[in-house]
């Protein structure tokens, strides 16, 4: 993605010095030359010199120049800060083209530090600052970021269809760099959904632009490693690690370090997959030590955990107490970035609006004054009357909002708290996973491994919640019907049989995480025993029922299986399984219902109160 910068020359009115051109240009040259000290030089000499009321475009271009420059060197609060200022200019001369430009730099910023819910208000903003301008690239930009923003959400329907609306605009204007790299985030996309198939038509395609990709071999080497990726996950290793090593040998060609990262995580990775650990940890060892270098700590974490599983046990869990450490690290970072962020944001608007008030104020004076000199004694103490009733309705109308927007601010605070206790939450529990991963390499005996795997997926379906409410606006509500289906494809993969369907009908509703995570609990309870054990010829169908109803909850687990002995007593079973769905119904105050005809059906009964 790249950030549009307004490099125009304007014909500045009367006001404009020569002294303020003579600095845009000189700012102008030393960017183009990368000459950072010439040009932070003037940069502030320019900066400090200019009155904060002075809306000059000059002064839009030098903010603009100044944002460009802190995304650079990868300061991205102070980015944000100057793209700000520049809009503000922009969106007071009416410029709703460069106003529309400046919101999506921001958007993108904030895409980029995982803030997708202000990045997708400031993108469609963009949008609709453009709705009047034939400016297509623009546009198609501003629909490839919610792509990416839809895509950070796992909302993978809204990817796709934003991805397409960019697609199609950029086969429109016949920009066939622009058309390539639409066609590798579509793919991305599928591959994520795992619809392999697609991915792969959609990477060849893109590779078809031979004449482009000639002299775009960065582009070329992520669209074949890419396309190897998908390969390697279908299990088509026919061509593997040829495609692996032949984006490897660009990347080393252009000396492209993150790029060199990822070739050599997906070559440790392929080598593991076969067994070959000697080469897998050349690979990733490789791989580890460029994430190093540039401070690349996401990636380093990543092949950490990678290598877990291949390290002897002891190293594996010195490693993993490294990997929690340096993930609460980046945590902070990455927070401490949001925030100044959203402090620039807010602190702007609340400048705005002091501003607003003071001109309000003013003119109320003024009023007031004029109507003093024209009115006699009489009206002058109605008016006085007047004055002192809307001054302490004034004075307490301020005491209200100051209150109200004290309130937001620590409820902005406690939800920052909220998020940030289910994403550390969230990382614990993934190296949880990591450690019974190594627990299973080291325990080779089936019934321990199937035990592991149930442990596993226990994990997962509480992993999922944290997950969830991590990313949501509303930290406090689960969305039920997407968390069952991401239950249902966990499970699904784990025993790999093909030959069973679901049948499911599960309300769009959101519940606090209290209710959820036990209902999430007992269906991979449900499903997990069906898998195992229900279907003698691994054929059948399971249903999932989750209704409101006026008074509760009504979730109901069906499978069409061999059913349950004939003696059986789930009231005094002491299978682990059935123990926990007891025990978790009992934690909501549901009802439980177990019944064995035609298969098994659950019925549990929750009440709202």
């Amino acid at each position: 993605m790249f950030f549009i910068f307004t490099l125009f020359c304007f014909t500045e009115n009367d006001s404009l010095t020569v002294k303020n051109e003579k600095n845009l240009d000189y700012i102008r040259v030393a960017y183009k030359e990368k000459n950072w000290v010439l040009f932070n030089k003037i940069r502030l000499q320019h900066l400090n010199s200019i009155s904060s009321k002075n809306l000059s475009n000059t002064n839009a271009l030098i903010f603009d120049f100044s944002a460009a420059y802190f995304r650079k060197v990868n300061k991205l609060d102070s980015a944000f800060y100057y793209y700000q200022k520049s809009f503000k200019i922009y969106n007071n001369k009416k410029d709703s083209l460069k106003a529309g430009r400046m919101l999506l730099n921001m958007a993108i910023i904030q895409k980029n530090v995982f803030n997708f819910k202000e990045s997708e208000t400031n993108s469609l903003r963009a949008l609709d600052y453009l709705k009047n301008q034939k400016k297509d690239r623009e546009k198609s930009s501003i629909y490839n970021n919610l792509g990416i923003i839809y895509y950070g959400l796992q909302d993978y329907k809204n990817a796709i269809k934003y991805h397409n609306k960019a697609l199609i605009i950029r086969k429109k204007i016949k920009n066939d760099k622009l058309i390539i790299s639409s066609l590798n985030n579509i793919a991305n996309v599928y591959k994520e959904k795992k619809e392999y198939d697609r991915a792969i038509i959609l990477y060849k395609k893109a590779l078809g632009f031979k004449d482009v990709l000639k002299t775009k071999l960065k582009t070329k080497a992520t669209l074949l490693d890419n396309y190897a990726h998908t390969l390697f996950l279908k299990k088509e290793n026919t061509n593997l690690p040829k495609l692996f090593l032949k984006a490897l040998q660009i990347r080393d060609s252009l000396n492209d370090i993150p790029g060199k990262i990822v070739s050599n995580m997906h070559l440790g990775v392929y080598y593991t997959s076969l067994g070959e650990n000697k080469l897998a940890l050349q690979f990733l060892n490789k791989a580890k030590k460029l994430a190093k270098s540039i401070n690349y700590v996401k990636d380093e974490i990543e092949v950490m955990e990678l290598l877990l599983p291949i390290y002897p046990k002891k190293q594996a869990l010195k490693e993993a107490k490294l990997i929690i450490f340096k993930k609460d690290s980046i945590q902070k970072q990455e927070r401490n970035i949001k925030e100044s962020i959203s402090r620039v944001k807010f602190e702007s608007s609340e400048k705005e609006k002091e501003n607003l008030e003071l001109k309000a104020e003013k003119a109320t004076q003024k009023l007031l004054t004029q109507r003093a000199n024209t009115r006699n004694w009489l009206l002058l103490v109605g008016l006085a009357v007047v004055g002192l009733i809307s001054f302490v309705l004034y004075r307490r109308y301020k005491a209200e909002t100051k209150a109200k927007t004290t309130i937001a601010n620590q409820k902005e605070v406690i939800e920052n708290l909220q998020k940030e206790l289910h994403h550390r939450i969230k990382n614990n529990l993934s190296v949880i996973n990591t450690f019974i991963e190594v627990a299973k390499e080291e325990f080779t005996g089936e019934n321990v491994a199937d035990k592991l795997t149930e442990i596993q997926n226990r994990v997962y379906s509480i992993n999922q919640i944290h997950k969830q409410l991590y990313k949501n606006k509303d930290v406090t509500q689960l969305k039920v019907k997407n968390y069952i289906n991401i239950l249902i494809k966990n499970v699904t993969n784990t025993y790999a049989k093909k030959n069973i369907t679901f049948k499911n009908n599960i309300d769009n509703i959101s519940l606090n995480p209290a209710i959820s995570f036990p209902i999430g609990q007992i269906i991979n309870e449900f499903l997990t025993n069906t898998f195992k054990y229900a279907f003698l010829d691994d054929k059948g169908t399971i249903s999932i029922t989750f209704k409101e109803e006026k008074e509760n909850y009504l979730l109901k687990l069906t499978d069409n299986g061999k059913g349950l002995p004939a003696n059986f007593n789930f009231k005094e079973t002491t299978t682990f399984g059935f123990r926990i769905m007891q025990l978790l119904t009992q934690q909501i105050n549901g009802i439980f219902t177990l019944e064995s005809k035609n298969g098994v059906q659950l019925t549990i009964n929750i009440p709202k109160k």
